[in-house]
């Protein structure tokens, strides 16, 4: 072999390598912050309680989460160039663990309210919510709506959610007893068991047929809420990059959402008949969903051999 391709070699070798490294790290369009990061990485992290279906849960089948907010977070990806990958996070800390760079933000019927924005900022509202009162069948208390839930009753909620926080602050501690649990789906056993005397949670949650098996039903609904993308204070770039793609979802009106078919394909999907109860209006279409999940790229350094693989072991060959 030529001694002048010896010593070449190991400086094309430094060269592809530190054009990969500059390449990899420079952000596209100006973005900062997180959505730098995003960009430079190639795939959006979300934080999402799983546990909360028909929003988010996990199936065991596919071995990935899925749910409206999940097929929502896949738009949100598509929009930003990049692909998708899902940590589950439980509901308490799930604020901390976004504080702490576990995840990009956290998508998981989030209802806004001003104390949460004091820990993070949220994006415009992605879909709008109840909260409703789920009893035993036959409803054995006449509780009809939520003047009635001021009694010598226990009440189960999720641990951190809107409903614990609406029983502290609307109802008698002295009356009723509030019954917290890790997440929703253990609450509605709870009743069903007996435990429990009344679930308050969102409506399309409480709603869902495979849940309740005819043991339970809902008797109301109250307390509209708004569901927001939560992002780090101060995250700005990523907040505006996610508003845009839920504008291009429902119309950057946001008091008169104009919802595309892609929309209300995701809506009816996974909230079915249940979808009208609360005045919504779309109509089912079968727009395509588009599913970018992020699974794993290749080793560090790998685009590195690939190049000396392709590139310069044959000019070695030819040298021999």
């Amino acid at each position: 072999m030529n001694r002048r391709n010896l010593v070449l070699i190991p400086i094309l070798m430094l060269s592809v390598f530190a054009l990969i490294s500059i390449t990899a790290t420079i952000p596209t369009q100006g973005a900062t912050g997180t959505l730098a990061e995003i960009e430079d990485r190639g795939y959006l992290i979300i934080g999402s309680d799983t546990t909360y279906p028909p929003f988010e849960e996990y199936n065991a089948t596919s071995e990935q989460a899925q749910g409206f907010d999940i097929d929502l977070a896949h738009q949100m990806a598509i929009a930003l160039g990049v692909d998708l990958k899902v940590v589950t996070s439980e509901w308490d800390p799930i604020i901390p663990n976004l504080q702490a760079s576990q995840f990009d933000v956290i998508i998981s019927a989030m209802t806004i309210t001003a104390a949460r924005e004091e820990q993070v900022d949220f994006t415009r509202w992605y879909y709008k919510s109840y909260q409703a009162i789920l009893v035993e069948s036959g409803n054995p208390l006449s509780i009809v709506t939520e003047v009635d839930l001021n009694a010598s009753i226990t009440i189960g909620v999720q641990s951190g959610t809107t409903s614990d926080i609406w029983v502290t602050d609307n109802l008698d501690d002295t009356l009723v007893t509030l019954q917290t649990f890790d997440n929703i789906l253990q609450a509605i056993a709870a009743l069903k068991q007996g435990s429990v005397d009344v679930v308050l949670g969102d409506y399309a949650v409480l709603a869902q047929d495979e849940l309740v098996s005819g043991a339970t039903e809902v008797v109301d609904t109250y307390s509209p809420e708004d569901f927001g993308f939560a992002c780090r204070t101060g995250d700005n770039d990523l907040r505006l990059a996610l508003n845009d793609a839920i504008d291009g979802l429902l119309g950057a009106d946001e008091n008169n959402p104009s919802p595309t078919d892609l929309y209300n394909t995701m809506y009816y999907k996974w909230f079915g008949s249940h979808a009208g109860d609360v005045g919504y209006t779309g109509t089912v279409t079968d727009a395509v969903i588009e599913y970018v999940w992020y699974t794993g790229g290749a080793a560090p350094g790998f685009e590195f051999l690939l190049v000396f693989a392709i590139g310069i072991i044959p000019i070695i060959r030819r040298k021999r």
